[in-house]
């Protein structure tokens, strides 16, 4: 955020406009987002939002680290599993998982599995 608040500063200072940047302009979360996130609380999950990607991160660590990132078509999921775990038990209790916390009229797709 303070990149693009330079770039502003400086394009408005080149121009000659008379200005002061302060912190009340706030980036928007995506609409999948906060909804995913709603549910997240609702359902007492740990996660953390990342602000600058808009990205969620749910921690699990019995199973995995879920990354969660709005697309065109709903959000793509990442799923990053831990090494003594079998990908093929994860991924089909994770999809379980999925359709709990994303509500239906969000689509998803799993983009990467990384073990």
């Amino acid at each position: 955020m303070m990149y693009e608040k330079q770039i502003l500063n400086d394009l408005l200072s080149n121009l000659g406009i008379s200005h002061k940047i302060d912190n009340r302009i706030k980036p928007i979360k995506h609409p999948n987002m906060a909804s995913i996130e709603k549910v997240l609380k609702k359902r007492k999950y740990n996660y953390k939002y990342f602000s600058f990607t808009d990205t969620l991160l749910i921690k699990q660590t019995s199973l995995c680290e879920t990354y969660i990132i709005p697309s065109t078509i709903g959000v793509r999921i990442l799923l990053v599993i831990t090494p003594d775990k079998d990908a093929d038990e994860v991924l089909e209790s994770m999809c379980s998982i999925l359709d709990e916390i994303i509500p239906n009229d969000i689509s998803y797709d799993i983009v990467g599995l990384n073990e």
